[in-house]
């Protein structure tokens, strides 16, 4: 049975981690990145369509619903090759050689085959058709029929006119629960494909834990290292804007001499979530951290409506605040005796 459960539990492996995102971006000079998002968008698309629009119990569908529908079930299997190409690095798709979906079908070929045919015959260049299974045989060319349900035992039908003189006609009928047998066949190897991400996850994870780096004791070295293995290691977003901002407040002169002691200490406090980066990084695992009482201090506990002036303050440090004349006279009130809280200028 088509449902969205798999795609869905394909593409929340596919975002677990930064691991695909970081392997697949750059590989063989290729971004297959775009190329994973594309396949999994249309996967969507294409199950949604099927569910929509299911005709077990139709026979009164027009040509272009028929197209529509062998159209998504193309799209759908497409789209699983393209992972499987790029996932498995080879320009084999799977299942080349099966028989089992269409086994009487009339011109013997592969299911893959076979299926390109009824695409072709009952949409895609009915038109212009080469003679199925004599595709090589340019002078001989067939027409189809507009579809439907007019004659044969199966679901859909078309008549396949010769351009010979004496051609006969071919009668080809498809039955709709082979394609969709066809559909749910490859639909389903997004169960493989999960498996070998979560294999070179794991390998590369392993290979990464056997090479250990030493981060000194300097709050700033330690943080350029650990922004270059980083980068190494999967390139977490989460982790990168962690450690540029911590690089932030440490690289932050600090002119001001009766507020040294006071920022020591919070540097002091923020040591622990480097250490905590350097360990995970080292580990290779990626988690988000339980320090934002300490990274991100909140302002709504202070008294007397204080935070409004100091949300003020940061808007205004970040271009988008009011004048200094509005909070400046109110903060000087909020920071005396915690700290000094003067400047040379309001940039």
């Amino acid at each position: 049975m088509l449902n969205l459960d798999l795609i869905n539990k394909f593409r929340s492996m596919v975002n677990a981690n930064s691991f695909t995102f970081f392997s697949y971006r750059k590989k063989l000079n290729k971004n297959h990145w775009n190329c994973i998002c594309s396949a999994m968008d249309w996967i969507t698309v294409s199950i949604e369509y099927l569910i929509e629009h299911p005709f077990s119990k139709r026979h009164d569908l027009n040509s272009i619903e028929i197209y529509a529908f062998i159209s998504s079930v193309d799209i759908l299997v497409e789209a699983v090759q393209q992972l499987h190409r790029v996932i498995f690095s080879t320009k084999v798709p799977p299942y080349k050689n099966d028989r089992d979906c269409f086994p009487d079908n009339p011109f013997n070929q592969t299911d893959l085959t076979f299926f390109k045919t009824v695409r072709a015959c009952f949409g895609a260049h009915s038109v212009n058709l080469s003679e199925p299974g004599e595709e090589n045989k340019t002078d001989k060319k067939r027409f189809a029929s507009w579809s439907g349900c007019h004659f044969g035992e199966k679901s859909f039908s078309v008549i396949l006119y010769s351009n010979q003189i004496k051609g006969e006609d071919i009668f080809l009928s498809i039955d709709h629960n082979q394609i969709l047998a066809f559909a749910e066949k490859h639909y389903n190897h997004l169960n493989v494909l999960i498996d070998e991400l979560k294999r070179q996850h794991n390998a590369f994870c392993k290979e990464m834990r056997k090479i250990p780096f030493v981060c000194g004791t300097d709050p700033l070295s330690r943080l350029e290292i650990l922004k270059r293995e980083n980068e190494a290691r999967m390139d977490n977003a989460y982790y990168r804007d962690l450690i540029d901002y911590l690089t932030l407040i440490f690289s932050t002169p600090v002119s001001c001499k009766e507020n040294f002691d006071l920022i020591e200490k919070y540097h002091a406090a923020l040591i622990k979530v480097i250490e905590k980066i350097e360990i995970n990084l080292q580990g290779m695992t990626i988690e988000d951290f339980d320090f934002d009482d300490i990274l991100y201090p909140t302002t709504k506990n202070l008294p007397d409506g204080w935070h409004y002036y100091v949300e003020k303050l940061s808007d205004y440090v970040f271009g988008n605040g009011y004048p200094p004349d509005i909070w400046l006279d109110q903060l000087k009130k909020i920071f005396n005796g915690l700290f000094e809280f003067k400047f040379n200028n309001y940039k």
